[in-house]
């Protein structure tokens, strides 16, 4: 039997290289006495040398991928087995400080016998912290027997708990007449766990989010801030903000870290969140008060009373408008004697749009309240600040005229308010827009609320005199909305970023480019977008960013006033996927001076080769019976969509309804009459039209008639 082997203080292993060895009771009594004191020392050891090295810096998702990238492939061990199992480990990692041969039960506190396990029920039980029908995998080696989301605990409390989410509840929950410290609830599928080891369970929701990522085939598990459908099988856990909360009210002990340790001593990998607490801080946001999360997201002093102030929450709670003041002051002096009382709600990571009266249609269309109050007559020399209950919570402007005939917008990774006196042109927590600019207005996201697109800058042009040029792909699948898209510059790397919006559509898969309009004629022929000024002078230490809905995505050049790029271009790396909110010279490759054979078409290793579909027979472009993946083959029973390729040769086709494809081939064939007829429908071709006549008899038509529209690259 498995508990014939000695049972020692705080382990049961003998360590040589990780290589694990039972010890008979009655014998190598030295050899045990070793043990005992060189594992005690372990288990209060350090994080090993070098453990968490290329985190620095990070946060958000790229500091979560390069956790991922350390705490993965960990040993596995067998929910149970003859062998050292999860019940083995446990009995080590969570053993009472006070009482070896005990456990303690992480939802009740109790210190039970170890040794007798589950003993039909009169034991203690296996709790999976993060539940294992929330992703639904049960007790595969993996995610279902990883240590460090398990824990001991209490057979009835275990069933009690289930798989509700965690959240604060208001029914303490009792176990054989004892109260427990643990609450639940008759009303939401909600548990909320003793207050000794919050912190120890949100730390493991965090590690259990980090650790799987979807990759290798195995699950992919998300901790979201709403409540998914209670009998929800998805890979999901609530609830985010909460949790956070945890993190930070019930911080690491000295149990937790010994825990920590002894997995790591079996799995070989660990709970970065203990180690680093505010790693959570750092991937998923701080714990934001309502007071903390209320801020001026944008600031517009445009022509006569163009003026408008937009208010952002970024707390997780509705907030109470009443309680809220815009202020102002006469100048710069501080006095803020112009006050501005607020009404009605604002709900979690909305705004509040206030403007002039008599402001243009387009900015009143978009305000939650117009108003003549003499707050909203500020000049661009006025400072203006935000308080709630009495306390000032955000602030805007220096002394001095910062604002003037200038719009800001609060920059993504503020998520707090501010209030100190800065001039927003000169701080990294404001971007600059054109002046009268208002398409952020009405809305506002931060790097924690945004979801971001696959657009990034592909190419970088600084050459001699005006030879500038920037060009921006979409790698994704969808069709981009340009006016959600500002192009930034900083000065010499040392002042705040200004720039403008773009407009129009960015198809999938495409460039846009934008030229300086003295510019040679090469560079030129290019161009999609010719300006002047502002960002298109920019010199090899002025960085660029690319900004979409008011959020940094991606940047080249370091802020600082260092030359990165002088009289030279780069280009992105076709292998890279994703945009970067940081400067890294790794993913560009140089091109010389005035060197344009690569500007306005980026290479990009993932994008899919567009199938081709020939069309098989005459008939409605909607009709899927009419195409096929091969010129005479099976028919493809699906109508062309954006990533296709079409074929037309010998047959008429009608269309009549809005469609998209990557390129049409009309083609001739003997003495046959290809055409293609746009009659009523909008026929979108993100690539070429090309009319084909293979011989002098054929005859090729394209027609668009009616209400009928085509957009396309080229017609050749």
């Amino acid at each position: 039997m498995k508990d014939s082997f000695v049972k020692n203080e705080l382990n049961k292993k003998y360590f040589n290289n990780y290589n694990m060895y039972r010890i008979k009771n009655n014998n190598f009594k030295i050899i045990i006495l070793w043990l005992v004191i060189v594992l005690s020392i372990n288990a209060q050891g350090q994080i090993p040398a070098n453990y968490y090295d290329g985190t620095e810096g990070l946060e958000e998702e790229a500091l979560k991928a390069v956790l991922n990238d350390i705490i993965k492939g960990h040993t596995v061990y067998t929910y149970t087995s003859t062998l050292t199992d999860t019940w083995d480990i446990l009995k080590e990692s969570d053993a009472d400080p006070t009482n070896s041969s005990n456990v303690i039960l992480v939802y009740s506190g109790r210190s039970v016998n170890g040794p007798q396990e589950y003993n039909d029920g009169a034991g203690w039980t296996r709790e999976h912290v993060w539940p294992n029908s929330r992703g639904d995998f049960g007790t595969v080696q993996g995610p279902g027997t990883d240590l460090h989301n398990l824990k001991p605990c209490d057979v009835s409390v275990n069933s009690a708990r289930s798989n509700r989410w965690f959240d604060y509840a208001d029914v303490y929950y009792y176990d054989d007449g004892v109260n427990t410290g643990s609450k639940t609830s008759y009303t939401d599928f909600v548990w909320e766990p003793r207050d000794e080891v919050k912190g120890d369970v949100a730390r493991i929701i965090f590690y259990m989010a980090t650790r799987y990522e979807g990759e290798d085939g195995e699950i992919d598990l998300e901790v979201v801030d709403y409540f998914p459908a209670d009998d929800s099988y998805e890979p999901l856990m609530a609830i985010l903000k909460t949790l956070k909360e945890w993190n930070e009210m019930d911080p690491v002990d000295d149990f937790e870290r010994n825990r920590n340790n002894v997995i790591y001593s079996y799995q070989n990998n660990r709970n970065p969140f203990i180690d680093h607490p505010e790693f959570v801080e750092k991937i998923w946001g701080p714990v934001i008060s309502e007071s903390q999360g209320l801020f001026i997201s944008e600031y517009i002093e445009g022509d006569g009373y163009d003026k408008a102030i937009e208010i952002y929450n970024n707390s997780e709670s509705t907030i109470d408008l009443s309680n809220v003041k815009l202020q102002k002051d006469n100048g710069g002096d501080q006095s803020f004697s112009y006050s501005l009382s607020l009404s009605g709600t604002i709900n979690p990571h909305d705004v509040f749009v206030i403007s002039h009266n008599s402001a243009s249609a387009e900015i009143r269309a978009k305000a939650n309240l117009t108003t003549t109050s003499l707050v909203m007559t500020f000049n661009g020399d006025d400072q203006l600040r935000i308080l709630y209950s009495g306390i000032e919570t955000d602030h805007i402007g220096d002394v001095g005229n910062f604002g003037e005939n200038r719009t800001f917008v609060k920059a993504g990774h503020v998520l707090k308010g501010d209030t100190s006196l800065v001039n927003p042109q000169l701080s990294l927590n404001w971007i600059e827009l054109d002046n009268g600019n208002h398409s952020c207005l009405g809305y506002h996201y931060t790097n924690q609320t945004l979801t971001t697109p696959q657009l990034f800058i592909s190419e970088y042009i600084e050459g001699s005199s005006y030879n500038k040029g920037i060009e921006i792909f979409n790698a994704s699948s969808e069709v981009i909305d340009l006016s959600n898209v500002a192009l930034l510059k900083q000065t010499n790397g040392l002042e705040g970023f200004s720039g403008f919006s773009l407009s129009g559509e960015l198809n999938p898969y495409s460039v846009y480019c934008i030229v300086h309009p003295s510019a040679t004629a090469a560079l030129l022929e290019k161009a999609d977008l010719q300006t002047v000024g502002g960002v298109m002078d920019f010199n090899g230490n002025d960085p660029v960013m690319l900004v979409y809905k008011g959020v940094a995505i991606d940047k080249i050049g370091n802020s600082g006033g260092a030359n990165f790029a002088i009289d030279k271009g780069l280009f992105r790396n076709s292998s890279q996927a994703l945009p970067s909110k940081e400067w890294n010279v790794a993913e560009w490759t140089n091109i010389a001076m005035d060197n344009f054979s690569f500007f306005g078409d980026h290479q990009y290793d993932y994008q899919p080769a567009p199938d081709t579909l020939y069309a098989i027979a005459s008939g409605d472009w909607t009709d899927p019976s009419i195409w096929a993946l091969t010129e005479n083959g099976v028919r493809a029973n699906i109508v062309p969509a954006g990533n296709t390729n079409v074929v037309i040769t010998g047959y008429q086709i009608i269309l009549s309804s809005d469609k998209e494809c990557a390129s049409v081939t009309l083609s001739s064939k003997a003495d046959i009459i290809t055409s293609l007829l746009v009659d009523g429908g909008n026929l979108s071709v993100y690539g070429k039209v090309i009319l084909e006549k293979t011989n002098s008899v054929g005859k090729v038509e394209l027609e668009v008639i009616g209400n009928g529209s085509l957009s396309c690259t080229e017609i050749e």
